[in-house]
């Protein structure tokens, strides 16, 4: 493994290596063993970054062993939000402009942290918008799109295993 990372930094000429893993507590099926074999990698690296979706993690027993514990906090901030919309739609500009105006931010930053429910259900909105020439009211059907998301998730996470952090 050394070789391997050796050779990384040779042919990039680099000097530093960083890693992210996100939904590191969903690997292998929430796998405590390949949580584990990943971990006694985590040495190799600069900085290592995992995200988490388990609910029950023990911040104060990781960070006496070393972990950094940060909440991502950025899928509340409008202007954030704003902005993944408008890079996620550039060559769109109609549903560029549609779905950065404010009625749109407002109700998708109340929903949370998780930026990609707020890209489901703006996905779900382009098809509606694929097969319906126009919309009496806009924010009828966002909160109609928003809350036929929150259920197909909810089906989801029944079905899913669910996750677990071991470190």
């Amino acid at each position: 493994m050394y070789r391997t990372l050796d050779k990384i930094f040779d042919k990039l000429n680099v000097e530093k290596l960083n890693i992210a893993i996100d939904r590191f507590d969903r690997i292998n099926g929430s796998s405590e063993y390949v949580q584990r074999l990943y971990e006694k990698k985590f040495h190799l690296f600069n900085k290592t970054i995992i995200v988490v979706d388990d609910p029950k993690i023990d911040e104060e027993k990781l960070s006496n062993v070393g972990y950094d514990i940060r909440q991502i906090t950025y899928g509340k901030n409008r202007e954030v939000l704003r902005e993944i919309i408008r890079r996620r739609y550039a060559e769109d500009e109609i549903r560029r402009e549609l779905y950065t105006q404010d009625v749109f931010i407002n109700k998708l930053a109340r929903q949370g942290d998780n930026i990609k429910f707020k890209l489901d259900v703006l996905r779900r909105i382009d098809v509606l918008i694929e097969w319906q020439e126009k919309f009496e009211d806009i924010k009828e059907v966002i909160d109609r799109t928003i809350k036929y998301q929150k259920e197909e998730d909810k089906k989801l996470q029944k079905i899913m295993t669910k996750p677990t952090l071991y470190l």
